[in-house]
């Protein structure tokens, strides 16, 4: 089974949300979809670095500070055998503008949406695992950081199977749930 991880990057402006303009043709994506910056780890990066170059090769932003951990997500993806671990940081304090530099090229554009417009944006997606807890932690700002578990029944539909608030304590470096 193979294992990734993932850094999402939620950078507020006030009440607006930046989210990036992504093709993903290795996926199976031929359309151009609104999502939240954020990709893989590199080998031997840990969640809270790869964000922050995320972050930067995504928009342009270079985000300051650690950022503040807002969800956990785990999804099981049944059809190509693989566990996605994400985590999702805030990041409210940041410079530069808009200037995506992705190097892997699938990044159109950025650009900073209403939270209401951003949730729709992303609802878009059809993936659940991504919007539901965006949406949750966007609408219940302040909201103490959860774990969220999906399962893909191998025909690429995602059903949530847990939601749980996060502990204090770590497994593997991370986060994990009561």
């Amino acid at each position: 089974m193979k294992h990734h991880n993932i850094a999402v990057a939620v950078i507020r402006k006030g009440d607006e949300i930046a989210l990036v303009l992504e093709t993903a043709p290795e996926r199976g994506r031929t359309d151009a979809y609104w999502t939240l910056p954020g990709g893989m780890a590199e080998e031997g990066e840990d969640h809270r670095a790869a964000v922050i170059r995320e972050a930067a090769e995504e928009t342009g932003l270079a985000v300051k500070g650690p950022g503040k951990l807002l969800y956990t997500c785990i999804y099981d993806n049944k059809r190509d055998h693989s566990i996605c671990h994400v985590q999702a940081y805030l990041f409210e304090d940041f410079d530069g503008a808009l200037s995506p530099r992705d190097p892997d090229g699938s990044v159109e554009r950025a650009a900073f949406f209403s939270v209401p417009e951003a949730l729709e944006k992303i609802k878009e997606t059809g993936h659940p695992a991504v919007f539901e807890p965006a949406a949750f932690h966007l609408n219940n700002p302040g909201h103490a950081p959860r774990s969220w578990h999906y399962e893909d029944d191998g025909t690429g539909k995602y059903t949530q199977t847990a939601r749980k608030p996060l502990s204090n304590t770590k497994k593997n470096g991370g986060p994990c749930c009561e």
